[in-house]
């Protein structure tokens, strides 16, 4: 960590004196050690609202910063609701569907037809089965 209260910075900010703010006089200069005591509060600030809404290592998306996008669809979204275990009695983790490609008539029965995209899944939760969420592509004939 660099140390800023030094020159040309002059930043003493201590966190711990519950200063709040800056108050300027009016007819006189401001110095330049008020205004980075301005910043350093304010810094202070962006980090405590930071850290109590994310947790220490979340990513966070900014396509200015780190060329990420996130965006949200829901049209064309259905859910599958499954059966957990495969046919020898083993649970199956419902995440490694995510991203693969299901037919239909393997999630139905022989008489539909269509492909769908799994984008999300969820396990078994309070007695609710476990969900894919599909966008279906194409056509889907029940």
């Amino acid at each position: 960590m660099v140390d800023f209260n030094k020159t040309p910075y002059y930043d003493d900010f201590d966190e711990n004196k519950k200063f709040l703010q800056i108050l300027f006089q009016p007819g006189r200069p401001v110095q330049a050690r008020e205004l980075t005591q301005l910043q350093s509060i304010l810094q202070n600030q962006i980090e405590r609202g930071g850290a109590h809404i994310f947790k220490q290592g979340s990513k966070v998306f900014s396509s200015e910063v780190v060329g990420g996008q996130q965006s949200y669809d829901s049209t064309g979204i259905d859910y599958i609701k499954i059966n957990t275990n495969d046919y020898q009695g083993n649970i199956v983790d419902v995440s490694n569907f995510v991203g693969k490609t299901i037919r239909g008539h393997e999630v139905y029965n022989e008489n539909v037809t269509g492909t769908g995209y799994v984008v999300a899944a969820t396990a078994n939760a309070s007695g609710d089965p476990a969900t894919l969420f599909v966008r279906w592509e194409g056509d889907i004939n029940f």
